[in-house]
């Protein structure tokens, strides 16, 4: 690779190849060159086995299976011995997850007969889970090499952090987000989006507003301390922002670990659950609704981010309301792909 930020779509094409590779079979060489990639990134280091798992993955999915398989592939190869458990909840699938994930012999599976939503599901399995620590993630994800640890350790840094958010990237290189920040007209700008992932402005620890729970780690006591995820909100939007908002009123703060990378398909089940971008944008506008009425008075102000205001719209008089944006779909919230 060339000096300077790493060519994450390269590295990304490559991590892809070696995990079918290694899948298989058990293959020294390609593990070796795996690591490689992580190292390319700077994501190369591991924890040491823990005696128990400290983190609880919460992986919620409706149908989309074959997006399922690849993310407990990529955990498989990027969790170090005893960190974490991983906790699937089947929200009422059609295309055989159950069955599948009944047979996986390191996951511990949560049946519903139907979709409860984002927010009841999680608040299902997180009252199960063992963990220090809830790891929410979604099911159309592939994290990278040294993620975890670098979340936990960020949270593991400041007892007063109570949730940690990755960096979310496309697998051609292209930043999602990096952490949000609440604008004035009540929406949130996602720091960096559509710049290349491995842009150094975004390189390093921040606190922000809002950092979204299609992978957000969150301290189990201070989960259940503001009441974990609101069911208002059932089924899908705004519950992550809310949980945010409510974590930073009791005192909180909420971070960024830029060097946790995740890869991230971004509203795959969203677009054939809603069926039109119609019915998903008034799904959104009933949630924004709801939200705006419970936060009416009393939101904390936002988090001062220029690198997230240079892409700010020009806005009118500053109100203090945090918005989900619409590209974040409801496969952020519903925990299907």
């Amino acid at each position: 690779m060339t000096a300077g930020a790493p060519d994450f779509g390269q590295i990304a094409a490559e991590v892809r190849r070696l995990s079918d590779r290694l899948a298989a079979g058990p293959d020294d060489a390609t593990q070796t060159a795996l690591q490689a990639c992580g190292t390319e990134l700077g994501l190369a280091e591991t924890a040491p086995p823990q005696e128990r798992a400290r983190v609880s993955i919460i992986l919620l999915c409706r149908d989309q299976l074959d997006y399922t398989r690849r993310c407990l592939r990529a955990l498989r190869r990027t969790l170090p011995p005893g960190l974490a458990e991983i906790l699937l909840v089947d929200n009422g699938s059609r295309d055989g997850t159950l069955a599948w994930a009944e047979a996986q012999p390191d996951l511990r599976v949560i049946h519903n007969d139907e979709n409860r939503g984002f927010g009841p599901a999680n608040n299902q399995a997180a009252a199960q889970a063992r963990g220090e620590f809830l790891l929410f993630l979604n099911n159309d994800t592939e994290p990278q090499v040294g993620w975890l640890e670098r979340m936990v350790a960020l949270a593991d840094a400041d007892p007063g952090t109570a949730a940690v958010g990755a960096r979310i990237v496309t697998a051609d290189g292209t930043l999602l987000e990096a952490g949000a920040v609440i604008n004035r007209d009540a929406t949130c700008t996602n720091r960096g989006r559509e710049i290349n992932a491995g842009a150094a402005p975004y390189a390093s620890p921040a606190a922000v507003d809002y950092a979204s729970a299609c992978c957000l780690l969150v301290r189990a006591d201070a989960f259940a301390e503001v009441g974990g995820f609101d069911p208002l909100y059932a089924p899908a939007y705004y519950e992550d922002v809310d949980l945010c908002v409510s974590l930073r009123r009791a005192g909180y703060e909420v971070k960024i670990e830029p060097k946790a990378w995740i890869v991230h398909a971004e509203s795959v089940t969203a677009k054939a659950v809603t069926g039109s971008e119609s019915k998903r944008v008034e799904l959104q506008q009933s949630a924004r609704r709801k939200f705006q009425q419970k936060w009416r008075e009393g939101l904390p102000d936002p988090t001062d981010d220029p690198l997230a205001r240079v892409r700010r719209p020009i806005l009118p008089a500053p109100i203090r309301m945090a918005i989900l944006t619409p590209h974040n779909g409801p496969d952020c919230l519903w925990g299907e792909a």
